[in-house]
């Protein structure tokens, strides 16, 4: 199996997981708010009730508000969870897209994550930068000796090894001539070129 190939199977599998925590965190949402529910109608059943109601009522309502924080904490863990996989589906891409070298894919990964922070909105940010601006930027200068070498296909008959990037991609790009052809295409074009390589990962 190619790298090319491991990659995208890779992503395929993060954003398979991040669909399913989204549909966990949905289901543990629903959960709480019903036990919230279930906490405000015994504690206002309560309020008209007669002793014996009275004890019962705040049994219901301890147990609503068991619930209610096992729901919450659940909800909170999921959230986590689902940042975590985002911020991994984020990095795999990043690396993908800069051609690192599949044996230097953990120790990459690893370094930008040491200094990895999130937002407010569980956004993953490197240096205050999204992920993949940081890590265009750092692949492109200091973290090159992490990216597979070009291909230049042994120069000329003359000895001339200076090269012309491709009219038009036919694969993944695998030089930086031909990741500078993909990041010109506009969106739509990008997107088509993506979807014919098989490779959604390209996709802006």
């Amino acid at each position: 199996m190619s790298e090319n190939t491991d990659t995208h199977e890779d992503l395929s599998g993060l954003k398979n997981k991040i669909t399913e925590l989204l549909g966990t965190i949905k289901s543990e949402k629903a959960r709480a708010d019903k036990a919230e529910r279930e906490r405000e109608e015994a504690a206002e059943s309560a309020a008209t009730a007669n002793s014996t109601e009275i004890e019962k009522m705040q049994k219901r309502a301890e147990k609503a508000e068991r619930e209610l924080e096992a729901a919450n904490k659940l909800a909170s863990d999921h959230a986590q969870a689902l940042r975590n996989t985002r911020a991994d589906h984020s990095i795999a891409k990043a690396i993908a897209e800069a051609n690192v070298d599949a044996k230097h894919v953990r120790a990459a990964t690893a370094l930008l994550k040491l200094d990895m922070s999130f937002d407010d909105e569980g956004n993953a940010l490197i240096e205050g930068k999204s992920v993949q601006d940081y890590a265009k930027a750092y692949f492109a200068k200091d973290g090159l000796t992490y990216v597979r070498a070009a291909d230049n296909g042994g120069g000329t008959a003359s000895g001339n090894t200076s090269t012309k990037p491709p009219a038009k991609l036919t694969a993944r790009p695998t030089t930086s001539a031909e990741w500078d052809i993909l990041d010109g295409m506009d969106k739509t074009e990008r997107n088509a070129f993506a979807d014919s390589i098989g490779a959604p990962d390209l996709k802006v």
